[in-house]
């Protein structure tokens, strides 16, 4: 049964990742990475760095994408406050 869902979720077509990664930019001190990977080209397509973690960060990383990229027809996040906004949804 399982192996049957995780087969179908391979079948989508554009596949996207949303990730957020901390880079210390001094000590004590951080900024944020919003990135969107390709699943299917297994690259990063757009991204943006903000000195704050906020929808504004990923819904902002997503629009760029979808500037040169056709619309996803799966995307996957972790469930953080940014990807489960009003804002972003």
């Amino acid at each position: 049964m399982v192996l049957k869902i995780v087969k179908k979720l391979f079948q989508f077509g554009e596949r996207i990742l949303l990730i957020i990664t901390y880079l210390e930019e001094h000590p004590g001190h951080w900024v944020y990475l919003s990135s969107v990977y390709n699943n299917n080209d297994h690259k990063i397509i757009a991204y943006k760095v903000a000195h704050q973690m906020t929808s504004d960060l990923v819904t902002d990383s997503l629009k760029m994408a979808l500037v040169h990229y056709p619309k996803p027809d799966f995307v996957h996040s972790d469930m953080g406050s940014q990807y489960t906004s009003n804002q972003f949804e």
